[in-house]
């Protein structure tokens, strides 16, 4: 297990001084990423093979929403691993060590250089420190598309702010992106994001909405690919 201190600052707030979910999203992502430096083998494997991790599917359920000045911990854990996919719990836990946010993620080991799938050795994933898996409720990483007409929503020009070191766009900032076609008077509890295909500097995200008896579904696209499909209830 890997964890990292945060504390809400004004910058992570919104207009009622709670955590942003974008901001808790930039915290879970932190500490996931700063795992790999608690793994010096699989670090320098990486390296060395020109890969890196990428995020197929993340669930977070919300508990409790932290309010400013609160101090908190983000701590994740790998619970299993295969040649080509890592599975991990990320929670966001209060001073009282309560949970705030529940989440597990499926990362991909991905190619810097080509983008596609690697299969890593197996002496390197199986020397990988595991925990035990969390108590939460785990949806199905792959989110059932609901029946109806998807509506055009918000488009977004993606900028240099929205890349990564991993030359394309930054995981939340897809959620945010997503969050501005929400209702603003929506109260998230869950969301499940899968995440297709990545988004480069310069391209344009084009965002469709369907709304059913308790959820909302965002599909992100480009001209060319669907890059997110998202669910929040």
């Amino acid at each position: 297990m890997y964890s990292l201190p945060f504390i809400v600052s004004p910058s992570r707030c919104d207009e009622n001084y709670r955590l942003k979910l974008f901001s808790a999203l930039q915290m879970l992502q932190d500490c996931s990423e700063m795992w790999l430096t608690s793994e010096p083998e699989l670090l320098n494997y990486f390296e060395s093979k020109g890969l890196a991790q990428f995020l197929a599917f993340r669930q977070v359920d919300v508990v409790r929403i932290p309010e400013i000045g609160e101090r908190l911990t983000v701590s994740t854990s790998i619970f299993e691993t295969n040649p080509m996919f890592g599975f991990r719990n990320t929670f966001i836990y209060d001073e009282k060590h309560q949970p705030c946010y529940k989440t597990w993620g499926v990362g991909a080991f991905v190619s810097r250089n080509t983008g596609k799938l690697t299969r890593i050795e197996k002496n390197i994933y199986e020397n990988i420190v595991f925990d035990p898996k969390l108590e939460m409720d785990y949806c199905d990483r792959h989110i059932r598309k609901p029946e109806g007409a998807f509506a055009p929503a918000l488009s977004f020009n993606i900028g240099h702010n929205d890349i990564d070191y991993n030359h394309h766009v930054n995981n939340a900032q897809y959620v945010r992106m997503a969050l501005e076609v929400l209702p603003q008077d929506f109260t998230i509890h869950r969301m499940l994001i899968e995440h297709r295909a990545p988004v480069k500097f310069g391209e344009t995200i084009q965002s469709e909405i369907l709304e059913t008896k308790d959820n909302f579904y965002i599909i992100q696209k480009t001209k060319e690919k669907v890059c997110t499909f998202i669910a929040f209830s």
